[in-house]
């Protein structure tokens, strides 16, 4: 059974939740600087406000999705556009819900870090280990802000993600 966003906004097993924007990576740190420009004096930017080129060498570590919740506050994450290293690690997610194609355990991870900055409405930045299988050699760094779509309301995310191998991977 799915929880709402209210029921994800606790602490994350195996994952760090930084509200005080501690980049490691330059790549977050510059896509952080990037969403701040273009938020201005609002609490943040449009998702319209997006210009992919814009992004730079930032721009292989980008990735956009709308958010959904329904009356429950049932959380859906759809993506519009997925960065490369994201496409790698997840694989096919390009145009399903999240929903259709992760695994129930990262989908669950996504759902919870996709809360946190519901609730904060305003960027996040998590890192931890990838929880996939094949894949738990690699570790990242995930900026995850919200955009707006014309009004106050969050209608999407945006994503700048850092990936790495673990030592003596």
């Amino acid at each position: 059974m799915s929880q709402s966003a209210a029921e994800m906004t606790g602490k994350i097993p195996g994952l760090l939740i930084d509200d005080s924007l501690s980049f490691e990576n330059a790549m977050l740190r510059l896509g952080y600087r990037y969403w701040r420009e273009l938020a201005g004096d609002r609490e943040m930017p449009d998702r319209r406000d997006i210009v992919p080129a814009d992004l730079g060498s930032c721009r292989p570590h980008f990735s956009l999705f709308n958010v959904r919740t329904d009356g429950a506050g049932q959380i859906e994450l759809v993506p519009r556009l997925v960065s490369p290293a994201l496409q790698r690690t997840h694989g096919g997610i390009a145009e399903d819900s999240l929903h259709m194609v992760l695994a129930p355990r990262v989908l669950q991870r996504w759902l919870m870090m996709t809360a946190q900055v519901l609730m904060r409405r305003a960027p996040v930045r998590f890192a931890g280990q990838v929880e996939q299988q094949d894949r738990r050699y690699l570790k990242f760094e995930l900026l995850l802000a919200p955009l707006a779509e014309g009004t106050a309301e969050i209608a999407g995310l945006y994503v700048i993600n850092y990936f790495h191998s673990t030592p003596g991977k």
